[in-house]
Order: C-alpha cells, then sequence, then structure tokens
C-alpha cells in the first residue's frame, strides 16, 4: 500500500475522524482514506509521547471520560497482563485473546471512537518505531496505556526520551502545505509496518476486523 498525502491539508487532518466514521462502502480502495489515517494515527501518537516525555503519567488527567471504567474492567478481564512489554500474538492476536478483546471492545461500544484504529507500543519503555508498534483498536490503547499509567510502566519515559517538536499549523500556501503533509505521511510510514495497515485498515473500514465481529 502506498501512503500518498493526496493533498491533504490542517483542515483534512482536522475532519479526518468525522471522515472515517462515514460508511465503509463509500470509501472503496481510496488512499486518500489511508493516508488519512495514516496521518492522524501518527499524530495521535506523536501528541501522546510526547507528554509521556514531559510529565508524570500519574499527572495526566485523564485519557478518555471513562478511564476508571475501563481500567477497572481490563483489571477484571485480564488480571495478570504484563503491559509493561506486550507480545502481540499472545497478549493481542492469537485466537482465544482475539475473542475476549472482542468481548472488552463490545462491552464499551458507549466510549467514543472505541473502534477506530490507533496505533500501541508493544515496549512501554520505547519510543513509537517500526518493530514497537501495533495497530489496535482505540479502546485497547485505552486500556493498556491506563495500566501503564497507573502501574508506573511509563514513567521512566520522561528521563530517556525529549519532546519533539512539532510542525506548527499556521496559514501556508497550497504547495507548502502539501509538502508539510507529504513529510507527516513519510515520517508515519517510518512508523507504521505497511503490510500490517494494508491488512488490518482493509478489515476496520469494511467492518470485518475481529474486534468488531
Amino acid at each position: 500500500m502506498s501512503i500518498n498525502a493526496n493533498g491533504v491539508g490542517a483542515e483534512g487532518l482536522m475532519a479526518a475522524a468525522g471522515t472515517l466514521a462515514r460508511p465503509s462502502e463509500e470509501f472503496g480502495n481510496d488512499e486518500r482514506v489511508e493516508a488519512l489515517w495514516a496521518m492522524k494515527a501518527y499524530e495521535h501518537a506523536e501528541v501522546y509521547f510526547n507528554i509521556l516525555c514531559c510529565v508524570d503519567p500519574s499527572q495526566i488527567p485523564r485519557l478518555s471520560p471513562c478511564d476508571d471504567e475501563i481500567y477497572t474492567a481490563f483489571r477484571k478481564e485480564f488480571p495478570d497482563m504484563k503491559v509493561n512489554v506486550l507480545n502481540e500474538i499472545e497478549d493481542l492476536k492469537s485466537d482465544a485473546m482475539k475473542k475476549r478483546w472482542r468481548e472488552f471492545c463490545e462491552a464499551h461500544k458507549h466510549v467514543e471512537d472505541y473502534s477506530f484504529a490507533t496505533l500501541l507500543r508493544l515496549d512501554s519503555s520505547g519510543e513509537y518505531e517500526e518493530d514497537n508498534s501495533v495497530i489496535v483498536t482505540k479502546i485497547q490503547f485505552y486500556a493498556i496505556e491506563l495500566a501503564r499509567n497507573r502501574e508506573g510502566h511509563n514513567s521512566s519515559i520522561r528521563h530517556k526520551f525529549k519532546p519533539k517538536p512539532r510542525k506548527a499549523r499556521k496559514a501556508t500556501t497550497a504547495s507548502n502545505q502539501a509538502a508539510i503533509d507529504m513529510q507527516t505521511a513519510s515520517d508515519a510510514s517510518s512508523v507504521i509496518n505497511k503490510k500490517e495497515i494494508e491488512n488490518e485498515l482493509k478489515q476496520i473500514l469494511t467492518g470485518q476486523h475481529p474486534m468488531l465481529q
């Protein structure tokens, strides 16, 4: 799959969540949608990691309006999961774990964007890199990152990494904005495994992802 910004500007990024919430049959194989998703997911990851670089995770006010509910339910369903370092297969993608996560997702449909595709770090002590990033639903991201924050696993981040300056969102010419968007898409492609995007994004957009069934 080719990640291509296709002229998506700042306004397009702001509208991405609404665009991706439309019926999947409207999208077809639109690469613009894939670019929107990759860029939005990358920006979400970038902002979140910058926060971890600056703030004691225990001081982060909340990730969602339902943090306590999600964390309590997660530790009730997955009491022994070691969230500091996840095994992609054993903790997320084995048949047995897919079934358990599916039930967890279904129980939290009321959480906004609960099924939106999001990036998660496998090793909580590391940053978002291709070999340390996996695509999950947002409710899985909330559950695991809440546990990491509340149980101290993200505490070392601010001592190991510095926040990365983000590109300013200001008025630009069309050509300059296109260049910025292309760089953002390029940054995203260096973190996200393209084969994984192609497989899982297609499942998510068509409603066939195991977490959505």
